[in-house]
């Protein structure tokens, strides 16, 4: 299953896409698909059991993400 990070800021989506793939992490970046709400338009799909790792990552990263989505859950 995926999970779809939002960001309020497309600078943001690019810099965790970046910081995802470098640290060897599946991560695309994607439209935010309907029913998510997110004002710059862009997220990254990662895998959903990777999730707690890049979270933690993004905040030692700085990178601003405004929410996790599990659909389907």
């Amino acid at each position: 299953m995926d999970c779809i990070a939002t960001f309020e800021d497309a600078q943001m989506a690019v810099l965790f896409d970046k910081m995802c793939r470098n640290m060897g992490f599946f991560c695309r970046i994607v439209p935010v698909p309907k029913g998510i709400v997110a004002s710059c338009g862009l997220a990254c799909r990662i895998k959903a059991e990777d999730a707690p790792m890049i979270r933690g990552l993004a905040m030692e990263h700085s990178i601003e993400v405004l929410d996790y989505h599990f659909p389907g859950q």
